[in-house]
């Protein structure tokens, strides 16, 4: 995609969109920026804002051959965990996480 054109965000979504999916993720029904992939024993998220892109999954390890799966294709900078996501407050619990404005 060339910044400053139309159709770059719609270029570059299906380019990350196809790269999920070769990955085993899948879109889901109800919000085109969410991907998920379900194993025996692991469920993973990824969200989608523009060019942000979050990964929630059940280790660091996981999350890091992520990254590195995606780096084979696109350049990426790592701002590590997040605690703040588009205005929503994030925090790691015990059970899993809060999230709350």
């Amino acid at each position: 995609s060339l910044y400053g054109l139309k159709q770059s965000g719609l270029m570059w979504y299906l380019c990350l969109k196809d790269k999920l999916n070769s990955m085993g993720f899948i879109k889901s029904d109800t919000d085109e920026c969410v991907f998920t992939k379900r194993s025996k024993n692991s469920y993973e998220i990824i969200l989608v804002y523009v060019d942000d892109i979050v990964y929630v999954g059940p280790s660091k390890q996981m999350g890091e051959n992520f990254a590195k799966s995606l780096q084979k294709h696109f350049t990426l900078k790592s701002l590590g965990y997040i605690n703040t996501y588009l205005g929503v407050q994030i925090t790691k619990t015990q059970k899993g996480f809060k999230i709350s404005q």
